[in-house]
């Protein structure tokens, strides 16, 4: 609660009865919940070390599963682009590649590469379909040598060390 005091103090947001804000842990909800939706927004990234147990395969294809036919993904990230501050990016890319057809990073602000720098990550349910107008998404090289995230291995302490 006091987050959503925050952003609506700090960050304009506005009561919509579109909006359905929860204030629960996203894992926890997520395996008590048989909804769908058409968007869901993951805004737990943003600190030094996230919370492991919301970066994982496991619950990305949990979320993959609570969406829409049309429906996305939005994660809301910290990263470096630089090859060698960018580990949890890759990893978290190549484990939301295992469960999403299409997944696009998009830059917010136009930082320096090797800038730590807010991302804006979006995981589409199908490949075709819907598409954010958030600019042109970033390119990637297609070899991504990161290794998925899973609920036995998510060292996300250890990917974000070099971050500050």
């Amino acid at each position: 609660p006091e987050m959503t005091r925050v952003a609506r103090k700090y960050f304009f947001l506005k009561d919509d009865l579109r909006l359905n804000i929860i204030h629960q842990d996203a894992r926890t909800f997520i395996n008590e919940s048989s909804e769908k939706y058409d968007v869901i927004f993951l805004d737990a990234f943003t600190s030094i070390s996230p919370p492991s147990h919301l970066t994982t395969l496991e619950f990305m294809t949990k979320l993959r599963n609570h969406l829409s036919e049309d429906g996305f993904l939005m994660v809301n990230m910290l990263s470096s682009l630089e090859v060698n501050n960018s580990g949890f990016l890759n990893a978290e890319r190549k484990t939301l590649q295992e469960v999403f057809p299409k997944v696009d990073i998009y830059q917010l602000e136009n930082l320096p590469k090797d800038k730590v720098q807010n991302l804006m990550v979006v995981a589409y349910k199908k490949e075709i379909g819907r598409s954010l107008s958030l600019g042109k998404p970033l390119e990637f090289p297609d070899k991504n040598q990161a290794s998925v995230l899973t609920d036995d291995w998510a060292p996300v302490e250890f990917l974000t060390r070099n971050y500050y």
